[in-house]
C-alpha cells in the first residue's frame, strides 16, 4: 500500500484466449501505456504540469472499453442452404446475424462469426428482399469487412469454446440441417454454458438447443423460460408441413416453458444466462439483453499460492486441489465469472498430496479433466493485474501449505474487497492470508470475528505441526479471532457477516455454498 491508500489492482480477463484478434493486444498495450503515463504524471506532483500530463494520458491512451471488460462473443451460423423436405432455398437470416454483430461490435466486444463447417455461409434469399432488409441488415450487406467475414468463417473444429463469454445461435431454416444431430455443435454450446457463459438464440436459432444438456444431464431448456419461431409463424410462412419439426412444439416436448407474443412481434425472453428471441424482428432485443447481462457480470476471484516451497517445510507443497475445484464449480455453475489469481501469475502449483487416492475427489478429478479450469490454473492472473470494482462480489482464499510463503501479499486485496462491500472467504489454510489484513481502524481483520481454519490437531495429524512457520489456529486466536472448530477433518463452515471460513479441505464445498447463499441474499 502507498501512503495514499491501498494499491490499485487491475483485473485480468478470462478472455485471454490465444485466438483473440490483434485488437486485444493493442488494447492491452494501450491500457499499460495509459497506466504508465498516468503514474508518471502523478509523480510529477499535483501542479499544473502534472495535472495536464495525467489528463492527456487518460484522453489519448485509454481505449473506449478496457481489456477486462471486452467479451469474446461467437455468432454460430449454418452452412446449409438446403434442408431435406423443404423445396425452397434457405440459409441464415441476415438480420439475425447483422443486428447482434453490430450491437456487440459497436459496444467494443470481440465478435467471431463461426459456422458448422467453415467457409462461406449462405443467406436465405428472402432475408435479402426489401421487406426484410432492415437497418442492420442493410448496414451489414454494404459493409465490405462484415461481408468478407461471412466468406471466410472458421469451422467449429477450428475454434475453442474456452473463454467464450457468449455464444449466439443465428436463426434461419438452415439450422435444421446442421445444428441438430451435430455433436461438435452441441458440445460447443454445452461447454459455454457450463463455463458460465451466456447462451443466446434467435428465431430458428433455438433449433441448436434441442440436443443440448445441462450439467444435470437434463435438456438444457427443461424448466426454463424460452421462446423461438412459433408454430403459428411457421404456418403463416407455409412451411409447417415441410420442416423436420415445429420448433415451438419440440421445445415444449423437452420441458421448456415456452412464451410467445403475437406473430412477428419483437419478443425476447431471458432465463438466467439463457436468452432467446421469437423471430427475426427480435434479433436486436436479444443482443440488447446479452449486452445487459455482460455489463452486469458478477466475478469471484479464487486466490491461490504461487509457491511450492515453504522455508522449514519438509516437502514440496502448493494449493490443495479440492479447495480450488469445489468452489470453482460452485460459482461457475451459478453463473459467476470465476478467475484464478496468484501472487506471481502464470502456472500455480498444486500439492501432489491432494491428488493421492484418499484426497482425489470428484471435483478435483473434474477440474483436472476440464481444459478451461486447468487452463486457468496454468495461466493464473497476477495479483498486480487486479483492480477492485463492483463486479468483484467475493474473493475465496484457497488453502494449502504454500500459502505460508506468500498469502500475506493478498493483504491489500482483502482489505479493498471487504471495504467495497464484497465477501471474503477462506478455507483450510486460506485464513493465513487474513492474518496480515487489518480493519479500517488498524486492528486485525479477524479480531472479534467468528471464524475457523485448519486446527492444531489437524496440523499434528498430517505431521506438519513442527515444520510450519506458525500454527494457524493459534495465530488466529492471538489476533483476537473468536475461533471455533469441530472434529478433525469434518466439514465445518462459519459465516460472520461477510466473512466466511471453512475448517479444512473437507469444508471447501460448504464454504463455497455459504458464499453463494450470501451473494444471492444480497441481490434480493
Amino acid at each position: 500500500a502507498t501512503e495514499a491508500g491501498p494499491r490499485s489492482f487491475r483485473n485480468g480477463s478470462r478472455a485471454r484466449a490465444s485466438d483473440l484478434s490483434a485488437r486485444v493486444d493493442v488494447l492491452r498495450k494501450l491500457e499499460r501505456s495509459a497506466r504508465r503515463a498516468s503514474e508518471q504524471a502523478s509523480k510529477q506532483g499535483s501542479g499544473e504540469r502534472g495535472g495536464r500530463a495525467e489528463a492527456c494520458a487518460k484522453r489519448e491512451l485509454e481505449p473506449a472499453i478496457s481489456f477486462e471488460e471486452m467479451a469474446r462473443i461467437v455468432l454460430l451460423t449454418s452452412n446449409a442452404s438446403k434442408v431435406d423436405g423443404m423445396n425452397t432455398e434457405t440459409g441464415n437470416w441476415l438480420e439475425e446475424l447483422a443486428a447482434p454483430y453490430f450491437a456487440f461490435k459497436d459496444a467494443g466486444h470481440h465478435v467471431e462469426i463461426v459456422s458448422t463447417n467453415g467457409g462461406r455461409i449462405p443467406f436465405d434469399p428472402k432475408s435479402l428482399s426489401e421487406d426484410f432488409l432492415l437497418e442492420a441488415a442493410k448496414r451489414f450487406y454494404t459493409d465490405k469487412q462484415a461481408m468478407a467475414e461471412t466468406d471466410t468463417t472458421k469451422s467449429l473444429s477450428e475454434v475453442s469454446a474456452r473463454h467464450v463469454d457468449c455464444v449466439l445461435l443465428v436463426g434461419g431454416h438452415g439450422g435444421y440441417a446442421d445444428y441438430v444431430g451435430n455433436p461438435k455443435f452441441t458440445s460447443f454450446v454445452e461447454r459455454v454454458d457450463r463455463d458460465g457463459g451466456i447462451v443466446a438464440a434467435v428465431c430458428h436459432g433455438p433449433i441448436g438447443l434441442v440436443d443440448c444438456k445441462g450439467a444435470d444431464g437434463k435438456p438444457l431448456v427443461a424448466g426454463r423460460k424460452v421462446t423461438g419461431f412459433t408454430d403459428e409463424e411457421e404456418k403463416e410462412v407455409g412451411l409447417d408441413s415441410s420442416v423436420p419439426f415445429l420448433l415451438e412444439s419440440k421445445l415444449r416436448e423437452l420441458g421448456a416453458e415456452f412464451e410467445n407474443q403475437s406473430n412477428w412481434a419483437a419478443h425476447c425472453v431471458a432465463d438466467g444466462r439463457l436468452v432467446t428471441g421469437q423471430n427475426n424482428f427480435s434479433a436486436g432485443a436479444v443482443a440488447d439483453k446479452v449486452l445487459e447481462l455482460l455489463q452486469a457480470r458478477r466475478r469471484v476471484l479464487l486466490l491461490v499460492t504461487s509457491e511450492s516451497e515453504v522455508p522449514g517445510f519438509n516437502r514440496p507443497t502448493g494449493s490443495w486441489l479440492e479447495e480450488v475445484a469445489a468452489p470453482y464449480y460452485t460459482f461457475v455453475e451459478a453463473g459467476f465469472q470465476v478467475d484464478i489469481v496468484s501472487t506471481k501469475g502464470g502456472a500455480a502449483p498444486i500439492d501432489a498430496a491432494s491428488r493421492a487416492d484418499d484426497f482425489y475427489w470428484d471435483a478435483g478429478k473434474r477440474f483436472d479433466r476440464d481444459p478451461t479450469a486447468a487452463g486457468k490454473m496454468n495461466a493464473t492472473i497476477p495479483l498486480d493485474d487486479v483492480v477492485v470494482d463492483d463486479k468483484i462480489k467475493a474473493i475465496f482464499l484457497v488453502g494449502g501449505h504454500g500459502g505460508y510463503a506468500d498469502q500475506f501479499k493478498f493483504k491489500d486485496l482483502i482489505e479493498s474487497v471487504d471495504r467495497n462491500g464484497g465477501i471474503v472467504a477462506a478455507v483450510c489454510h486460506g485464513p493465513i492470508g487474513l492474518c496480515a489484513a487489518t480493519k479500517e481502524d488498524g486492528s486485525p481483520f479477524v479480531a472479534g470475528r467468528k471464524m475457523t481454519g485448519f486446527t492444531n490437531e489437524e496440523e499434528e495429524a498430517v505431521g506438519a505441526d513442527k515444520s510450519v512457520p506458525f500454527l494457524l489456529e493459534k495465530k488466529l486466536q492471538e489476533l483476537g479471532a473468536k475461533y471455533e472448530k469441530k472434529d478433525a477433518f469434518k466439514d465445518f463452515c462459519i459465516a460472520d457477516g461477510r466473512l466466511v471460513t471453512g475448517q479444512n479441505n473437507c469444508s471447501a464445498t460448504v464454504a463455497a455454498k455459504k458464499v453463494l447463499e450470501l451473494l444471492n441474499a444480497a441481490e434480493k
